[in-house]
């Protein structure tokens, strides 16, 4: 099987950035929904090891001083990031204030490996 591979040396915040955004035509997600997206799991990636309860972890991604640092990142005010999080929720993306898991890339190390594989039809 031929492949083509691409590598990308990036850091955190914009390899989430660029996994949602590759994924864009699977997930259905709007730039802005990314963007805020991409700001809250890397909140979750980059707190995940200080502590013992993720239902804590996830309390700290949606809490209030969590979502002015999201607002002031991506520039935008309180009643756009309320509308970005009730679309998000609507897509089921957020369930429960938790980001369902297939929209986290696992990055534990340090690498990630995003494979799209076609199955042509025989025309």
């Amino acid at each position: 099987m031929k492949k083509k591979v691409v590598t990308i040396k990036t850091d955190i915040k914009d390899a989430i950035n660029k996994y949602l955004t590759f994924t864009k035509q699977l997930n259905k997600l709007r730039p802005k929904e990314i963007d805020l997206l991409s700001e809250m799991t890397y909140l979750f990636i980059k707190e995940k090891n200080n502590f013992k309860r993720e239902e804590d972890l996830w309390k700290k991604v949606f809490d209030y001083d969590s979502k002015i640092i999201y607002k002031e990142n991506l520039n935008i005010e309180d009643y756009t990031l309320q509308s970005l999080l009730s679309s998000l929720r609507k897509k089921k993306v957020i369930e429960n204030n938790t980001i369902r898991s297939v929209y986290i890339p696992d990055l534990s190390d340090n690498e990630f490996l995003l494979v799209f594989k076609f199955i042509l039809n025989e025309e």
